[in-house]
């Protein structure tokens, strides 16, 4: 079953005959009033919603594309999945946010931008730690008294 429309543009035809391939096999699976999990991008699987709603949230939120293998709804684990992702089909360069932190898909300079922004939150982490007033080395920094 070919599930490379969840790498393609909300609101492109390809997209919309997706989401409505997905929820015609929930429907299939599920009946109309059993609440679902819902494989939004927001949701990730984690929220039970009406099936009404499911659709809304693929629809405007994008659907997770890394669920190609619907086992939240039901479908077995040995079905042949096509996740074949044409390039011209990408999400215009993912611009991921996570409270503020952009965090972007491509990098010009080679670096991986996950890596670096794990390696910042490392060398942050004894700064967070320290008492106010000590330095790096944990000794206490003289403080300036203003009279």
């Amino acid at each position: 079953m070919d599930r490379s429309w969840v790498h393609g543009k909300l609101f492109s035809p390809e997209y919309m005959d997706g989401v409505k391939q997905f929820m015609s096999f929930v429907q299939g699976k599920f009946s109309d009033n059993v609440e679902i999990l819902c494989p939004c991008s927001r949701c990730l699987n984690q929220n039970y919603l009406a099936q009404a709603l499911v659709k809304k949230h693929i629809l405007m939120n994008d659907m997770d594309n890394s669920y190609t293998r619907w086992i939240h709804h039901g479908e077995d684990l040995n079905v042949e999945v096509i996740e074949h992702v044409p390039a011209a089909d990408v999400h215009d360069s993912h611009n991921w946010s996570t409270d503020g932190i952009g965090v972007t898909e491509e990098d010009s300079s080679g670096v991986d931008p996950l890596e670096a922004f794990l390696g910042d939150l490392h060398t942050a982490a004894p700064y967070e730690d320290r008492e106010v007033g000590e330095n790096e080395d944990g000794d206490a920094e003289p403080c300036e008294q203003y009279t």
